[in-house]
């Protein structure tokens, strides 16, 4: 395609360019659709299932409602994060191992991240540093997303709709976002480090992160208290 091209100023697409999280294609929208409910699958009903088959009780005697809930937290943001790691670290491998790597250039209109965006003038002049820190951030986002299905299952009564509340509060809260404060960024926004997010946006993002952070703290402080025997 780019041999026939008649124009030859254009730059030939490089492993940096074509790597998924950078930029708006398809590849990158079906990812960060459909990670919260990959993300679910192998753990997500977990703490639902210790607590309807009463499996939670033998656990509780060895140590406490808190602790096991914080351990059931921290494993599901392990969970979480690493599958969302992973697609992000192949597709770079793969790419490195397939197509020539570019010189970043801010001329070459290649990359939607602008000198404004967060971390947007360390990706031109420190363009590893950059994409170490983007994985990071997004696996971040994607476990903690996760750990929700923990409250999910003191809310719902059904095994489905607790792997389900990750991906629906994800969608929702941008439908939701969308329509009353457009200038508010939005998970789906957000979760992925590249585009339009700017500097500017991080205080709106950090009451996003303290209330689930609230949450989860409500639910360890509540839930974790100590009452009567479990036997």
């Amino acid at each position: 395609m780019y041999s026939k091209n008649t124009d030859k100023t254009g730059s030939l697409p490089g492993a940096i360019s074509l790597w998924f999280p950078i930029g708006i294609n398809v590849t990158s929208m079906i990812y960060f659709m459909i990670m919260p409910l990959l993300a679910v699958i192998s753990y997500g009903d977990s703490t639902y299932l210790d607590y309807n088959n009463h499996f939670v009780n033998g656990l509780m005697i060895k140590s406490g409602k808190r602790q096991y809930l914080f351990a059931k937290l921290i494993s599901l943001f392990c969970v979480g994060a690493v599958l969302a790691a992973i697609p992000m670290v192949v597709s770079l491998i793969l790419n490195l191992c397939t197509i020539p790597v570019e010189k970043v250039y801010a001329a070459s209109s290649q990359y939607l991240i602008f000198e404004q965006s967060i971390f947007g003038e360390m990706f031109y002049k420190n363009t590893w540093e950059y994409i170490v820190i983007n994985i990071i951030w997004t696996s971040f986002w994607f476990g903690l997303l996760n750990t929700l299905c923990v409250p999910a299952a003191f809310l719902f009564e059904n095994r489905f709709v607790v792997m389900l509340f990750p991906f629906a509060l994800y969608m929702g809260s941008g439908i939701v976002i969308d329509t009353l404060a457009s200038s508010v960024p939005t998970p789906r926004e957000y979760f992925k480090m590249s585009g339009n997010f700017k500097v500017d946006s991080l205080w709106m993002i950090a009451i996003q992160l303290a209330v689930i952070l609230l949450i989860h703290a409500y639910i360890l402080i509540k839930k974790g208290a100590k009452r009567e025997d479990v036997i």
